[in-house]
């Protein structure tokens, strides 16, 4: 994760750095990126660039745990902060909300997509796969546990297991079901994630809760 240094670059020059390194790691193969090509697009030397982070994988690793989830969760919070709101409506609302900002911030979208393809064949990204699930299934956990509380689940609900089961479910599965009803293959949609405009939000609305019901109807309170 970035040494102190970065933290304390002026917010211009720093973004430079995050803007360069999110263009290289989008456009190609994990392997493949070149951290002589990140700096000589952020403007700055490789020595800095070693102040700021110790390796390739550190850099990346702070975009995909961190800066990444950081931009996500506030585009999102907004749409979830509503208290009041069921397990079962916070998680359609920021299933919305995550495939808005997805089209509205396709150089991230790309980035992430290009993660989906990658983590699975290089180890360097392994942790980073990992530290990505377990903040997922966190937030998650942290959502069932209140429904719990409130009445909406069974009591005796693993809610580790649920949590997993629904970040698949409304991650690369809602995904590929939302491919499909653009006509498109997963893989396309990853690499052009503002095709979900043509999807209106009842539509996405209906399309999730075709997911929340199901679980709905085998884990609320009174299964």
């Amino acid at each position: 994760m970035p040494k102190p240094t970065f933290h304390n670059l002026p917010d211009a020059k720093r973004q430079r750095i995050i803007d360069a390194a999110i263009d290289e790691f989008a456009a190609v193969p994990y392997a493949k990126a070149n951290l002589d090509r990140i700096v000589a697009a952020a403007q700055i030397s490789k020595g800095s660039m070693y102040q700021y982070f110790a390796n390739k994988a550190d850099l990346y690793r702070y975009l995909l745990t961190a800066y990444l989830p950081a931009r996500k969760m506030a585009a999102i919070d907004p749409s979830i902060a509503d208290p009041d709101a069921s397990v079962w409506e916070t998680l359609e609302r920021a299933f919305i909300a995550g495939v808005r900002f997805a089209a509205a911030e396709p150089r991230l979208t790309l980035l992430g997509a290009r993660f989906l393809r990658d983590h699975e064949l290089e180890p360097e990204l392994a942790v980073v796969s990992q530290q990505n699930k377990v903040a997922a299934d966190a937030w998650l956990k942290m959502l069932l546990e209140r429904g719990q509380r409130r009445g909406e689940l069974r009591d005796d609900l693993d809610l580790a297991v649920t949590a997993g089961f629904l970040a698949h479910a409304l991650g690369e599965g809602m995904l590929d079901q939302i491919a499909r009803r653009l006509g498109m293959t997963y893989e396309a949609l990853l690499e052009t994630p503002d095709a979900t405009t043509r999807l209106s939000d009842e539509q996405l609305l209906t399309l999730v809760r075709s997911v929340t019901r199901l679980f709905r109807e085998g884990v609320g309170a009174g299964c």
